[in-house]
């Protein structure tokens, strides 16, 4: 990127509008390379963090878990009564 910079700085210095247009497309493709790799890069460091808050928030939900036993209690039955 530095050396594209430089080459396009230079370019600026002259009067030749070519080497100015092709030093500024060089500079802008290098600048669009380097954008992709961080937008990449980017990408992968927040799909492992969203990957490390599920793995945290799935260990806090069973922390949070209560054994519990369902027991029937004997109710009087109602079948069969008078009316």
């Amino acid at each position: 990127m530095e050396a594209a910079v430089a080459d396009l700085k230079k370019a600026l210095e002259g009067t030749d509008i070519d080497a100015i247009k092709e030093a500024t497309e060089k500079t802008a493709q290098v600048s669009q390379k380097m954008g992709t790799a961080i937008y990449a890069q980017s990408q992968t460091a927040s799909t492992a963090a969203g990957e490390q808050t599920a793995d945290a928030a799935d260990q806090q939900q069973d922390d949070e878990v209560v054994e519990a036993e369902i027991v029937e209690e004997d109710k009087p039955s109602t079948e069969g009564g008078a009316a």
